[in-house]
């Protein structure tokens, strides 16, 4: 789907099932391949004019001195604010870094190296959040299951063929539970280490910022709510993959709620699991973002008449299905906050993900 308004274009993937259908009928194109050598994957974050979050997944026997330079210079900068988070039972270890002093039309190189040897090399640049028409790519649903290693790269390719300015992953970013069992920590480590070193996003040359949202999959208990047991490390594991942190332009909320302003718009990613009750339960307090949630969005679309995106893991409105959605699973509650976000200053739009048809 590809909607254009208000000066900037939303292109939406699922990248579960209905983009290898589609690609058939969008006749992917024919972009230069992606190099891999699955060994280390890099996001780029949160970024602005003058600077850019990152997360880097690589293995533990392999000390990083990370750096990075202007495209056409020689000379190297340091990171600011790295740290490392690991576990002890993983081989893998996440560096999180940031990259100051950026100049707005310059590229620039993210350069990895192990023992004094050059391993990884990244482009990226800065981010201008007063463009007047910038492209954003919304991708959820990022399965990698084995069943579509062949069509990863075709994906990934028609993605990126788009030329985005920025990145949404709105939720099921990692696969960590099943239908039958919940995640444990350590089964959502691993399978954030295993999707970060699979899925081709994370291996291209030229990266682009990411924002990102969870939802069921991700959190680590299908269908779950604030009952799951994990949910508290599960944050943690979260914040810790994506690279996010407050920053000039990016608030952060309840969860792993976040709001995000750019291009003269509200961008506000909730979080539809933290606080959510048990589906269909007629309970009296029944809620899908929780009181502070919904307080704290309260007070974003009600501050000033900026257009508000709204963007949830898992539908919204939705009643013709018998998936999830806020509507159907806490119809007492939804009917309360949308009767709110009705009388909101702000123009309201909803993008949302779980659904795995665009």
């Amino acid at each position: 789907m590809r909607l254009t308004m208000h000066n900037f274009t939303l292109t939406t993937f699922y990248l579960f099932f209905s983009l290898i259908v589609n690609c058939g009928i969008l006749a992917c194109a024919h972009t230069e391949k992606i190099a891999w050598t699955g060994q280390i994957a890099a996001l780029q974050g949160y970024t602005d004019q003058q600077s850019a979050q990152f997360t880097v997944v690589a293995e533990k026997n392999w000390p990083l001195a990370i750096t990075y330079r202007k495209e056409n210079a020689k000379q190297a900068m340091s990171v600011a604010h790295l740290r490392t988070e690991t576990r002890k039972f993983s081989p893998y270890v996440v560096y999180k870094f940031s990259t100051p002093q950026l100049q707005l039309g310059t590229h620039y190189l993210l350069e990895i190296h192990a023992n004094g040897k050059l391993k990884d090399q990244r482009k990226f640049r800065p981010l201008d959040l007063n463009k007047k028409n910038p492209k954003i790519i919304v991708a959820s649903c990022m399965s990698d299951h084995e069943t579509f290693k062949k069509v990863r790269n075709k994906i990934w390719s028609e993605v990126m063929a788009h030329q985005p300015d920025l990145l949404f992953l709105i939720g099921d970013n990692v696969y960590a539970d099943s239908k039958h069992s919940e995640a444990s920590p350590t089964d959502l480590w691993n399978r954030y280490i295993e999707t970060r070193l699979q899925i081709p996003l994370f291996q291209q040359r030229q990266l682009v910022p990411i924002l990102a949202t969870w939802d069921d999959h991700d959190f680590g208990k299908n269908n779950g709510g604030q009952e799951y047991k994990h949910k508290e490390e599960s944050k943690k594991i979260f914040e810790t993959f994506f690279a996010q942190e407050p920053a000039q332009k990016l608030n952060k909320g309840p969860g792993v709620a976040s709001h995000f302003t750019a291009f003269d718009h509200n961008f506000v990613f909730m979080d539809n699991r933290f606080f959510r009750t048990e589906n269909n339960k007629d309970f009296k307090n029944q809620s899908h973002w929780g009181t502070d949630q919904e307080q704290w969005l309260m007070k974003i679309i009600n501050h000033n008449k900026t257009p508000t995106w709204i963007i949830n893991g898992d539908q919204v409105w939705a009643t013709y299905h018998q998936f999830e959605s806020y509507a159907v699973n806490h119809p007492k509650n939804f009917a309360v906050v949308a009767k709110k976000m009705g009388g909101a200053k702000s123009p309201l739009f909803f993008i949302s993900g779980d659904r795995h048809l665009a």
